[in-house]
């Protein structure tokens, strides 16, 4: 790709003495947009795919646990806390 750097009063002067070269020129930097946006898209594809692949485990996915990384998440219960305390009835004599 080529690269042009125009300032503005080297594009009037441009404008004013080749107009047919601005036009070639217009169409060429949309041909490079486009080319650019397409990479673009295929990068943010290939982004997501790599960090779906980091956030795999043998947790959430069919990978072996030998392919885990040696530092795994704390086991997390999914019971929540009840509204009681642990043990018997306040005052109540326990037997043994």
């Amino acid at each position: 790709m080529k690269r042009h750097s125009f300032e503005r009063i080297q594009l009037r002067r441009l404008i004013e003495q080749d107009p047919e070269r601005v036009i070639d020129l217009i169409l060429e930097l949309k041909a490079q947009n486009l080319a650019l946006q397409t990479q673009v898209v295929q990068l943010a594809e290939k982004v997501a795919e790599l960090e779906g692949r980091l956030n795999k485990n043998s947790r959430n996915s069919s990978k072996p646990p030998g392919s885990d990384s040696p530092r795994k998440p704390n086991p997390k219960s999914l019971r929540k806390k009840g509204k009681h305390n642990n043990g018997g009835q306040t005052g109540h004599r326990g037997k043994t």
